[in-house]
């Protein structure tokens, strides 16, 4: 490395040193600064922050190497990151990914020879709605399949493609705008226009209907009359962009940028409604004209969802409008600790995070808890790990001063002087939605200091028992599960997005009453409710209410919230093979049972997938599935084999055929599939030939075509691309 490049290497580390300061615990935050000033992490970097924060070189590389958001290696021009989260895996995520890397020539991790292109492959992105998701340099492409990608990446072969996010938040330059009062007609009963910008709907181009809106209303000098405001999640991803117009709650569903200006000239100047915009009851086949007379919200009970529709993160007057911080100002000024805690928990709150811990017995613990100095904290938790759950993000981007200020009853209870919000690296617009927001572990956690952490919607419910009172609240729900849940309802479902339901109401409500059922006529196999470590239910099951016991009963858990619907086109011997993957790179390694148990019963599932399995060694699996849960030191390892048992326990017909038939009815696992044309449906229209990147499908134009399966990798494009289903999956 140049000597001029080693100093201004070195200097701009020095800078970033002294601002953060050489205190161990911010080494993260450190590294990612130069991470984004450079790209990667330069070496001389790391040997600049080692020897002024006095930290072991080798410590530097482990935490380096240990973080998948860290490279030690320069990146590409462009960043393509294709989400393999559960609701993207069961739309075929993986066919997308290896396309992907088919077409740059590379494997996940790493960058084309040209440093145009590097590929990564994340857990999850939280836009599990759209799934498929691929993103490149910050822009979402939602539905995603592997016949979409070489159109996308080409375009940015060409030229340079500017990131965008949807134009969701105030620009630095702004945020003197956000410090100021909101206008009195921002509340007044003026006409409003409030457009989803949720990851569901910045994935269909929300962000662009956003800047269409602004230009048209300024163009039509209504930008003063008119409230525009770029929202939080609606719930209803599925049919995003979803813009409501107020004061008449008009709902317009798929909203295009070429709709704007006719929804400015006749709704907003005319007050006539434009029909094609309509959702239409799929049913009764009538369009539906009021946002609360849509299917898909009747049964909902949107306590915590429901303002987000009114509110503009950047706008703190639209949270106060909507009665946000009187619950605060209510703890702070007209109750005592105790109080708060004793009205926490009559209204029977179970945390959110996936345990259902009541949350007045945590609160209760840390309060009583002594600390040396008098120093307590209150954390949040909003990693949402679960692959398939956004709800925190969505929360946290759309409604973040809701979390905050349960997180200020929640201090005030438990007598803390600090709090911390953890979010994960994939969330980066949550994080900028609470660090403006913010402008203006229960004996000994943090620092060895009493701390209590609760989960980003366990904080959003804290307000709601506060302004409302414990009866009130307690009115919704079971006798043992109080209050909403939300859920992501996604996977093989008609009407994806997010819902919030009463506890206790069935399996059967959500899927089908308020999902709308199962896209394609095609039959409903399972729901996998609680994330990695939750379980598979199956169509028998659909009638039983979902709370916090009656879905251990059944072997599964609440989690998250995560909710994943599965058709006959899912394969469950795969969906558990998924499973144990992603929990093999979860497990700590601390303890034998999880770290070798998960090894060996993803090595016996492997098998099964590639029709290498015996009848014995499924009976292996099982046994180790309950070694594994019954001697794992914490939660992860005990809930682990989960999917796994479920599966077995469920569906155990369908491992027999992978063992002993060598046959995945679902189509999923390739070893045991290949593809096929049939002669008398295929027209010769040569779509699939063109599209088959192994060259394996031949024949004359307008004559039936075949595929050699020597060449055929069983990518399943050709499947994909077919418009007269002459291409057959076997």
């Amino acid at each position: 490395m140049e000597e001029s490049t080693t100093k201004t290497i070195s200097n701009f580390v020095t800078e970033v040193v002294e601002r953060n300061g050489a205190d161990r615990s911010l080494l993260t935050t450190i590294l990612h600064a130069v991470q984004e000033e450079y790209s990667f992490l330069p070496e001389q970097a790391l040997r600049d922050i080692a020897s002024l924060m006095e930290i072991p070189l080798i410590d530097i590389y482990g935490v380096a190497t240990f973080y998948t958001s860290f490279s030690l290696e320069p990146k590409g021009e462009h960043i393509v990151t294709v989400c393999m989260g559960t609701a993207c895996h069961v739309r075929n995520s993986e066919g997308l990914l290896s396309e992907v890397c088919r077409l740059l020539g590379v494997k996940p991790g790493e960058t084309t020879d040209d440093k145009q292109f590097t590929v990564e492959a994340v857990n999850c992105l939280g836009a599990c709605a759209m799934g498929p998701i691929m993103v490149v340099d910050g822009e979402y492409y939602g539905e995603m399949n592997a016949s979409k990608v070489t159109r996308i990446l080409e375009k940015y072969r060409k030229v340079e493609v500017e990131p965008k996010t949807g134009a969701r938040f105030a620009s630095p330059g702004e945020l003197d705008e956000f410090k100021k009062l909101v206008r009195s007609d921002r509340y007044s009963g003026a006409t409003s226009v409030s457009l989803c910008t949720g990851p569901g709907c910045l994935a269909v181009g929300s962000g662009e209907v956003l800047e269409a809106f602004k230009g048209e209303l300024e163009k039509k000098g209504l930008s003063e009359k008119v409230v525009l405001r770029g929202t939080g999640c609606h719930g209803f991803c599925e049919r995003g962009p979803v813009v409501v117009i107020k004061p008449e709650n008009i709902f317009y569903q798929r909203v295009a940028v070429d709709d704007v200006a006719e929804i400015v000239s006749e709704t907003i100047t005319q007050g006539r409604v434009i029909d094609r915009l309509l959702y239409e009851d799929p049913i009764t086949g009538t369009t539906v004209t009021r946002e609360n007379a849509v299917p898909y919200y009747s049964k909902q009970n949107r306590q915590i969802l429901g303002p987000n529709v009114d509110i503009d993160p950047c706008e703190i007057g639209d949270f106060i409008a909507t009665g946000g911080y009187s619950a605060m100002a209510k703890a702070l000024f007209d109750m005592e600790p105790d109080q708060i805690i004793d009205e926490v928990d009559r209204a029977g709150l179970r945390g959110r995070g996936g345990g259902g811990f009541p949350a007045a017995s945590k609160w209760k613990s840390c309060r009583d808890a002594s600390s040396p100095d008098g120093v307590k904290y209150v954390l949040c938790n909003a990693d949402e790990g679960d692959p398939g759950a956004f709800m925190d993000r969505c929360l946290l981007e759309g409604n973040p001063h809701s979390v905050l200020e349960g997180m200020v009853i929640g201090a005030r209870a438990i007598g803390a002087n600090n709090g911390y919000i953890y979010v994960r690296n994939e969330y980066p617009l949550a994080v900028t939605a609470v660090t403006r927001a913010i402008e203006h572990t229960a004996v000994k956690g943090l620092y060895l200091r009493p701390t209590n952490l609760n989960n980003v919607e366990t904080w959003a419910n804290v307000p709601l028992i506060i302004k409302e009172g414990a009866d009130a609240y307690a009115q919704v729900g079971t006798e043992n599960s109080k209050g909403t849940k939300i859920f992501s309802l996604v996977g093989k479902i008609k009407n994806t997005g997010l819902v919030e339901v009463p506890m206790g109401i069935s399996l059967r409500e959500i899927i089908y009453d308020i999902g709308g059922g199962i896209p394609g006529g095609k039959k409903f196999k399972a729901v996998q409710t609680g994330g990695p470590s939750g379980g598979c239910i199956p169509e028998s099951l659909i009638d039983i209410p979902v709370d916090f016991d009656r879905l251990a009963e059944v072997g599964s858990m609440m989690g998250s919230g995560g909710m994943i619907v599965m058709d006959e086109d899912t394969c469950m011997v795969d969906i558990a093979r998924y499973f144990l993957e992603f929990l093999c790179d979860e497990s700590c390694g601390k303890c034998t049972p999880c770290r070798e148990g998960l090894k060996h019963m993803l090595e016996i599932i492997d098998e099964i997938t590639k029709g290498r399995g015996s009848m014995e060694r499924l009976d292996l699996l099982e046994e180790l599935a309950d070694v594994v849960r019954d001697t794992s030191l914490c939660g992860l390892g005990q809930t682990a084999p989960n999917p796994v048992l479920s599966t077995i326990r469920y569906f155990k017909e369908e491992y027999r055929q992978h063992i002993e038939e060598k046959r995945c009815t679902a189509g999923v696992c390739k070893a045991l599939i290949s593809f096929e044309i049939n002669q008398d449906a295929c027209n010769g229209c040569t779509r699939c030939a063109k599209a088959c990147p192994s060259g394996a499908i031949s024949g004359e134009k307008k004559e039936p075509h075949r595929i050699d399966a020597e060449k055929c990798d069983k990518c399943g494009i050709c499947y994909e691309v077919c418009e007269f289903d002459a291409v057959v999956r076997k």
